[in-house]
């Protein structure tokens, strides 16, 4: 199961990100590159770290909770992230817990070298999007919008009672 899941998240999330993932810029470059609709749409969506979960989890607005959050049981000490598992509790956020090597699995997966929490946030409001060339470039919004919620409602429907 965790290998199907960590593989479907590689093909179906972080594949996404394409070239934007780990590109390096130089020293004084203040120039971001350009993301496309499907890369933005991924980076929004998704957050790796202890931190980033936290901030997530701490936001307190209802509506923006997280939609999922992942965990590596092999992080050590374990109390590093029990704060999460307590917001996360609080808020209602499903929570799976991979077992084993997760961290460096999950790292591989990700493209680092170790990932302790990953973090699906809620889709953004698209009331306020306005795109130049605005039928295609919604629609590929709302494809990668869909793509996103198909990976974490199969997440979701993995996790035991």
């Amino acid at each position: 199961m965790k290998q199907v899941l960590l593989e479907r998240l590689q093909k179906e999330i972080i594949n996404k990100l394409g070239k934007s993932r780990g590109m390096k810029r130089k020293r004084g470059d203040n120039n971001k590159p350009s993301l496309t609709i499907t890369e933005s749409v991924v980076r929004s969506r998704f957050v790796c770290g202890i931190n980033q979960c936290t901030r997530a989890l701490e936001n307190d607005d209802d509506l923006h909770h997280p939609s999922l959050i992942i965990l590596a049981r092999d992080v050590r000490p374990a109390t590093i992230f029990e704060h999460i598992s307590l917001y996360a509790h609080t808020k209602c956020v499903p929570i799976l817990i991979l077992p084993g090597r997760a961290s460096l699995e999950l790292g591989q997966a990700v493209g680092i070298r170790r990932v302790a929490a990953i973090c699906f946030l809620p889709r953004k409001d698209d009331s306020s999007l306005t795109f130049r060339d605005s039928k295609t470039k919604m629609d590929e919004w709302k494809e990668s919008n869909i793509d996103v919620d198909a990976f974490i409602s199969y997440v979701i429907s993995k996790i035991p009672s």
